[in-house]
């Protein structure tokens, strides 16, 4: 019974720490690319059957079309269908100009956006967002926990060696962060300051 819970585990955290790892591969997009054009775009659905009927081997997404007069209103351009790629390359310019090619697991493959989870209020792609959002708070997690038990190593060996006065002052350190949780605030400061959580309005 133990043995089925623990695959049971692995066969949903496995998938989820794959995705966190390659985050870059698995995204169509970088996450904090903005589409002004399409604000709070509702996701798109993957069709395999077009409008008269007709089953395609090549799945297919229908683009966005903003309603004229409407603000994040929407509806399906069913007119114009893009069928999805897989394993994508495209070519990407990075801050300081330096442009190199970056590979997708799926896409479009032209300038059309295809939105599986939506998107945000400045067209940032919710999916990309997530997927980066996944390995930031799973790396968090590991991150503060390697930095606990190091210190409590280090500390508790310094303590157990030297005797009372390195070990009062031990314990003295261990309850005032029993008090005042430092660590945590430091890693809700870093995830306030990371633009995958949040975006300033004066960033935007």
């Amino acid at each position: 019974m133990n043995s089925r819970k623990i695959c049971l585990a692995a066969a949903v955290l496995l998938p989820i720490h794959i995705l966190a790892l390659f985050p870059r591969f698995f995204t169509p997009y970088d996450p904090v690319v903005q589409n002004r054009n399409l604000p709070f775009a509702p996701p798109m659905l993957v069709h395999w059957i077009d409008p008269h009927g007709a089953a395609h081997l090549r799945p297919f997404v229908y683009p966005w079309k903003a309603l004229p007069g409407h603000i994040a209103v929407y509806e399906p351009d069913t007119k114009h269908p893009r069928p999805l790629h897989f394993f994508v390359r495209d070519l990407e310019q990075q801050h300081g100009g330096n442009v190199h090619s970056r590979w997708h697991l799926f896409g479009t493959g032209d300038d059309v956006r295809i939105f599986l989870l939506g998107s945000d209020q400045y067209g940032r792609d919710q999916l990309s967002r997530l997927l980066y959002g996944i390995r930031m708070s799973l790396f968090a997690g590991l991150t503060a926990a390697a930095v606990a038990v190091g210190l409590g190593l280090v500390l508790g060996s310094l303590a157990g060696f030297y005797g009372r006065f390195i070990d009062g002052i031990v314990m003295r350190l261990s309850e005032l962060f029993y008090v005042l949780p430092w660590l945590y605030i430091l890693f809700a400061m870093r995830a306030l300051r990371n633009p995958f959580y949040c975006s300033p309005w004066w960033s935007a």
